[in-house]
């Protein structure tokens, strides 16, 4: 009689380590032989994905690490037959969230799993990303037309591509030290793009090097959010290296501010980040913040405003115009990416047929995934918020502290960011896939955020 194992049972990464380079080795040398190139880099390919997987399994902490120059420099990428392409990132992730789902099934010691509040909110923000593509099959509008399936699947694919770089990181990041290792090579290869593009000679090399996307508005925000969180809390760390940590952050603003004139969604969201970090280390610092705030707000507001005109204006007239195709089916939205396709139905600034987003994301949450995805992507920010604040008064003095108050002040200034049309979940037809770039590096350092609690949790 045959005795079945349960799959909890199944050694499935030891077997994993045997299997995986025997069949990549099996199969490029069979492609190769056949004499054609292609198949020979297929093969190749194959033989680096499976010493890739293996070495994973072995240090699972080190995939969360790659993510970062690969998103800075690898411009792989794989069309899909529309105008976006699937990016070296979203690949790494694929992969990282199949070998993690593997192991956990065969690795009788991760079972079962236990899922934090702010993963659930996750998973639930998911589904209604999935219902609304459902729904989004119908005509809402007479005469309205409906966004291509691969837009819209598009548009759920940058929704769970970005939960999976939060699960990647809270769930393979279970040793302090990677964690440290995905912070320095962040703010190293961050840095390193931040100062070389102040200097013209350098420009062109610097944007030769870092892909286009990978240095948008998130990539400044959280550059200036770990590297003065750091400088501001990490009393383990050497003064002169604190310094110069509070130096970076000061340049980085300064270099977006200089470099891109007019670009309020670069420096305003990082600026935000440093205040909010300030105000957690001292009451002083508060305090100083609301009085500059008080005297230079109102000036700052004006100067913004008079160089914005034109786009204030036409941004209020779109969220109006999103605002009144929304009500056509408010609980769960138009579907991903479907309404782009409707805005040609309305005039704007007295002009029809234009296609136009809502430059807000707030407003286009709703707009895709209606008020209920809106209310989980909500839910997400208040577990994360509660978690940081609850989690600082436990950090100890050092890293973990520095890295928690740095993570309340990215998710501040990204949600500050958001009214400003940044995309922390990425719009298929605006800054659509290249943009995820930079959008995975706050799913990132969130969920490292989670896995320095569980690692906290661990200890005591």
């Amino acid at each position: 009689m045959m005795r079945r194992v349960p799959l909890g049972t199944f050694p499935f990464t030891q077997a994993a380590r045997i299997l995986l380079p025997a069949v990549t080795i099996l199969l490029a040398l069979g492609v190769a032989l056949s004499g054609s190139s292609l198949p020979a880099l297929i093969g190749l390919g194959l033989l680096a994905m499976g010493i890739a997987a293996v070495v994973l399994l072995r240090w699972p902490g080190l995939g969360p690490v790659l993510l970062i120059p690969v998103s800075f420099f690898v411009p792989l990428s794989i069309a899909t037959g529309s105008h976006s392409e699937i990016n070296a990132p979203m690949l790494v992730l694929a992969g990282l969230s199949v070998l993690w789902l593997l192991n956990l099934a065969g690795d009788p010691q991760r079972r079962p799993l236990r899922l934090a509040r702010a993963q659930v909110s996750l998973l639930f923000l998911g589904a209604v990303f999935v219902l609304a593509l459902v729904a989004g099959q119908g005509s809402w509008m007479p005469l309205a037309g409906r966004a291509p399936l691969t837009a819209q699947v598009g548009g759920v694919g940058l929704v769970f591509f970005s939960i999976a770089a939060f699960f990647v990181a809270a769930e393979q990041l279970r040793d302090l030290r990677w964690l440290k290792a995905v912070v320095a090579a962040f703010l190293v290869l961050g840095s390193i793009f931040a100062v070389g593009v102040y200097f013209r000679p350098l420009q062109p090399l610097m944007l030769k090097l870092y892909q286009p996307g990978s240095t948008s508005s998130q990539f400044w925000t959280w550059l200036v959010a770990l590297a003065f969180g750091q400088a501001a809390f990490n009393r383990s760390m050497h003064p002169l290296m604190r310094l110069s940590l509070a130096g970076a952050a000061l340049a980085a603003i300064y270099s977006v501010y200089v470099n891109v004139p007019g670009w309020q969604s670069g420096w305003m969201p990082a600026a935000v980040a440093l205040a909010i970090i300030a105000s957690l280390r001292s009451i002083w610092a508060l305090l100083v913040a609301a009085g500059g705030l008080a005297v230079l707000g109102p000036r700052l507001v004006s100067q913004v405003a008079a160089a914005e005109d034109y786009s204030a204006t036409t941004r209020l007239l779109a969220w109006q115009i999103v605002t009144r195709i929304i009500s056509t089916n408010p609980i769960l939205g138009l579907g991903p990416a479907n309404y782009y396709w409707y805005t040609p139905l309305f005039s704007i600034a007295g002009y029809y047929g234009l296609q136009f987003n809502s430059h807000n994301q707030y407003i286009d949450l709703v707009a895709q995934a209606g008020l209920l995805g809106l209310f989980a992507f909500l839910w997400f920010v208040a577990e994360m918020g509660w978690l940081g604040w609850t989690f600082r008064k436990q950090a100890s003095d050092g890293f973990a502290l520095g890295y928690v108050n740095a993570v309340l002040g990215g998710l501040g200034a990204s949600l500050f960011a958001g009214m400003l049309g940044d995309w922390v979940l990425p719009f298929v037809y605006n800054v659509g896939f290249v943009g995820f770039r930079s959008s995975m590096f706050g799913w990132l350092f969130m969920g490292g955020l989670l896995a320095l609690s569980r690692m906290a949790s661990r200890e005591s």
